[in-house]
Order: structure tokens, then C-alpha cells, then sequence
């Protein structure tokens, strides 16, 4: 992603491990910057997620056909696309009519349908937590917003058949505003990024921890429930709580890493 309203996709040379720019994705006509990428599981597509102030859309693109397919209204834009299976994502959008709340919508990336999932709190933060147990079976776990104006619990909502079949708001409450979500390769365990509440619980005020901290959780589906099992540290956050940075994190099998405010990225083993 960059700020200069342009997307650019590399290819790693199999035999050097070298970069080469393969293609790169003009969105200036939109003025719009690129924020957030994400690769489906066959790497074949890839979403692309962008904004500028409060506007935000989710583009999807056919690598092999160095094609966009197709863009999709998201606000705001951290209410990241994310991937569930090969072709479907889901994305958000603020609605104001009938009640101020957040929508969440199931996309397929391919015919650009768009089809409602469920509306929730005033704010969701989407970032690479949603799957696909069959072409049924469809669920996200996301962070919102409660009683404070940044999003700083955990909500997890399943549908089956079309139609909503499980959903527990508030299920975990970080106690510090979610700046970065991660679901293990498996989803087993849920990766959170957070920087604490420092203040009594003010709804207007954000005072948070300059340190950020990662909660590790068990996720048990059947029970609709998360477990914390293990608190990651040392990743630095310097600006306040009413502009704070998101942090991007990504799980594999052995490891963890997590960007920082301290120009450093942090790597764990599980």
C-alpha cells in the first residue's frame, strides 16, 4: 500500500528471492489512498483497502489479469475487507438510518454482489478474522465499540443458511482500545492488540497505556466463548488515545509479529 493514492504489487523471483514491481493499481481518480492488503488463500486475488478521511472503499484485484474487479463502499475505512474464503470477503459500512450502527456485508469478490451479514455496535474494526467452515457457514470475530468511542471489545457472530444464527456482542471487553486483530493459521486462538484505558471510563475521554499489549485467547466456537491464555509485551505506542495508530500483526505456526511505534517490528514464538 502507499499514500500516493497507488497500490503496487511485487513478485519475489523464485530462484534470487528478489523484488520486481509486477503491477501498479491507479487509484487517483478516487482520491483515495491504498491503507490495507491482503492476499486471498490461493494468492490469485487480492483486496485492497483504502481511504481518505472518513471516505473508505474495499477494491478487489485479479492478479494473473492484472485487473480490478471491482470496487465496494466501506466506511470507515478501518472497517477493513477481509478475506473468508477463495472469492468472498466481507466489509462494513456506518448506517444512520433507522439506528446509528454498523453493517457488515458479505461481498464475492468475482460477480461484486453484495449481501447483508448483520448490524452491530456504532463501530467495527475488521481485520483478517472471518472463515468459512463450509460454503454454508460463515463467521467473523470483530472489535467494537460499548461504552467507549473507540472500538475495545470483542464481538463474534455466525451465520448459517443465510441467516444470522449465533451472535454474542461484547463477548471479551480488552480494556484498552483494539488496534490490531489476528486469527491464528488454525482458528484456534484469537491475536489482539491493544493499548489499556488508563481513566476511569469517561465515554468522551481516551487515555490509554503508552505500551501496547497483545492478549492471546482460546477461541471455543461451540461455546461461543475466549479464554486468555497469555500476554504478549513489548511493542511501544506514543501517540494519544484520540489518534492512535492501528497496528498490524500476523500469525503463523511457530510465530507472531506485530508492527510498533518504535520503528521496530516485534516477533514472538508461540
Amino acid at each position: 500500500t502507499s499514500n500516493d493514492a497507488t497500490a503496487l504489487v511485487w513478485k519475489i523471483d523464485d530462484d534470487t528471492n528478489r523484488l520486481s514491481l509486477y503491477d501498479r493499481i491507479d487509484m487517483k481518480n478516487s482520491q483515495i489512498d491504498a491503507m490495507y492488503s491482503e492476499f486471498n488463500s490461493t494468492d490469485e486475488l487480492l483486496l485492497v483497502t483504502c481511504g481518505f478521511d472518513f471516505r473508505g472503499e474495499v477494491w478487489t484485484y485479479d492478479v494473473s489479469k492484472r485487473a480490478v474487479l471491482g470496487t465496494f463502499r466501506s466506511v470507515p475505512y478501518d472497517a477493513f475487507g477481509t478475506w473468508i474464503d477463495e472469492r468472498r470477503f466481507v466489509c462494513g459500512e456506518r448506517k444512520y438510518v433507522p439506528h446509528d450502527d454498523f453493517a457488515i456485508d458479505l461481498c464475492d469478490a468475482r460477480s461484486t454482489m453484495r449481501t447483508s451479514f448483520g448490524r452491530y455496535g456504532n463501530r467495527a474494526l475488521l481485520l483478517k478474522c472471518a472463515w468459512s467452515d463450509d460454503a454454508e457457514t460463515i463467521g467473523i470475530l470483530f472489535a467494537t465499540e460499548k461504552t467507549r468511542r473507540v472500538p475495545h471489545c470483542v464481538t463474534l457472530s455466525e451465520r448459517k443458511d443465510g441467516r444470522e444464527s449465533r451472535t454474542v456482542s461484547g463477548l471479551v471487553d480488552l480494556g484498552g482500545a483494539v488496534l490490531g486483530l489476528c486469527l491464528s493459521p488454525d482458528r484456534r486462538f484469537l491475536y489482539c492488540n491493544c493499548r489499556l484505558f488508563t481513566d476511569a471510563g469517561d465515554l468522551e475521554s481516551v487515555k490509554i497505556e503508552g505500551d501496547f499489549v497483545t492478549r492471546v485467547f482460546r477461541v471455543d466456537r461451540s461455546k461461543l466463548e475466549l479464554e486468555l491464555v497469555q500476554t504478549l509485551r513489548g511493542h511501544k505506542g506514543f501517540t494519544p488515545g484520540d489518534c492512535c495508530f492501528l497496528v498490524y500483526m500476523d500469525v503463523v505456526e511457530n510465530y507472531i509479529a506485530s508492527g510498533s511505534e518504535d520503528r521496530c517490528v516485534h516477533i514472538w514464538h508461540r
